[in-house]
């Protein structure tokens, strides 16, 4: 194998010998800087289009909403929707349902971690408008 890879370092020599080396113009070095600087502006263009997140954030709002009306709220209660439909054939009683959201217990590292994150994340937010805001 090492045989193999002198022979070829050999070969590679005498061919590079043999084609010679050629040096660059003098002015090789501003013709390629000079074709990068004319292909240098770049238009910005986002990943996603404003219409796609608009469909995006109408999807999250519609999942919460179907969520909130055809989930019952507690175990033992039926579907929002359902009480709609009580709600509007009496004229007297105007109650709107009662929404009860699941009480989630986290403890205190999580609360500690989700606020630190949020106020970190808040204050490079605040940098980052003031730096380009600036510029």
């Amino acid at each position: 194998m090492k045989n193999l890879t002198n022979q070829e370092d050999a070969l590679m020599k005498k061919l590079f010998s043999e084609a010679g080396n050629e040096s660059p113009s003098m002015d090789f070095h501003q013709r390629i800087l000079s074709r990068i600087e004319a292909n240098k502006t770049i238009a910005y263009q986002p990943l996603i289009s404003p219409r796609i997140l608009k469909l995006i954030g109408l999807g999250i709002i519609s999942l919460v909403l179907i969520t909130v009306l055809f989930l019952p709220g507690q175990e033992s209660s039926t579907p929002y929707l359902n009480n709609l439909s009580n709600l509007l054939s009496s004229p007297v009683s105007i109650s709107l349902p009662k929404l009860y959201f699941p009480k989630i217990q986290l403890g205190p590292v999580f609360n500690t971690s989700l606020f630190a994150f949020c106020f970190l994340m808040g204050t490079w937010i605040i940098y980052l408008r003031k730096k380009y805001d600036l510029q």
